[in-house]
């Protein structure tokens, strides 16, 4: 450290305090500006907090104006039979003219059939379920075991809609039976191999001629449109 410098006749004390007083002020040491907020930026907080709490008040009269109504726990699939264990309660706000099943409703949709495919976690209404039985009068059902040789590889679902084709056996010269039209009510797994089983809604009176050519392997299956 540099030891203070006197000057001549004057006191160390006075020599000091004129040092002090030249001394230049250090650059570092220097007061901050003082900032002026601006009345606009102060407006502006005031509004996101007042939209903020109006949020919070909807959002609390939005649940406390919720409805219990039944929903789909995993997809349901058109034609498909609606059991217990597809279905959940979810609490939301909704529109009555939805005509959403109420929770105390849930026992009216389990057995019946979807009557159009129900996305998981979509409400169940009173237009997406059919009390239809299968088979209906004048049809039958009939299951075809078939080999993916024998079918498109893609996923059938039930209702789809689907032609059933005789296939003759090899060197015989029998007259093929003309196709028919069916509705897929289900599809399992097989246990040989990679074959499933398809249960199909056919016409009554065609019904014995095609679970005898199903028995002996002799059906492909022809997948129609999708659309209706």
């Amino acid at each position: 450290m540099k030891a203070p410098t006197f000057k001549p006749g004057k006191s160390p004390a006075e020599s000091l305090a004129s040092s002090a007083a030249t001394r230049p002020t250090h650059p570092g040491y220097a007061p901050p500006p003082k900032r002026r907020r601006s009345p606009a930026t102060t407006l502006a907080g005031i509004a996101i907090v007042l939209l903020a709490g109006l949020l919070g008040v909807l959002a609390y009269r939005s649940v406390g104006n919720g409805h219990d109504v039944v929903a789909a726990r995993s997809t349901i699939h058109r034609g498909e039979i609606i059991g217990r264990d597809d279905l959940i309660t979810v609490r939301i706000g909704v529109d009555p003219a939805l005509k959403p099943l109420a929770a105390g409703q849930m026992s009216i949709a389990v057995g019946k059939r979807a009557a159009l495919d129900i996305a998981a976690g979509s409400m169940v209404t009173a237009d997406s379920i059919s009390a239809q039985l299968v088979p209906a009068d004048g049809a039958s059902l009939i299951g075809v075991q078939l080999t993916s040789a024998q079918m498109p590889s893609g996923d059938l679902r039930a209702g789809d809609r689907v032609r059933l084709v005789h296939v003759p056996e090899k060197n015989q010269a029998d007259t093929p039976t003309a196709p028919v039209t069916a509705n897929v009510v289900s599809v399992a797994a097989s246990t040989r191999g990679d074959a499933r089983v398809v249960d199909v809604e056919i016409p009554q009176a065609d019904a014995p001629t095609w679970a005898a050519l199903a028995a002996q392997g002799r059906v492909v299956l022809v997948l129609e449109t999708r659309e209706r």
